[in-house]
């Protein structure tokens, strides 16, 4: 599996792996002229004994342009 596939959640401070288990995946979303809205919740179970915080990263598509992000005209 090529890593760009997958992700892997890494403890900051030590680099170490955490074990996560996805309990709920919800999704809900309206298909609009150009493009559409997607609300996406993810519900994770971790063994750890400390809270975590998780940030996610999305690139935008492959056929998208900054103009189109931005809303220019």
């Amino acid at each position: 599996m090529n890593t760009t596939d997958s992700f892997t959640v890494l403890d900051a401070k030590t680099g170490k792996g955490i074990s996560l288990a996805m309990e709920e995946l919800w999704l809900k979303g309206k298909i609009l002229p150009v493009g559409a809205h997607l609300l996406v919740i993810h519900n994770f179970r971790s063994d750890e004994d400390q809270p975590l915080e998780l940030v996610y990263a999305f690139g935008p598509a492959a056929r998208c342009s900054l103009a189109a992000i931005l809303g220019a005209r």
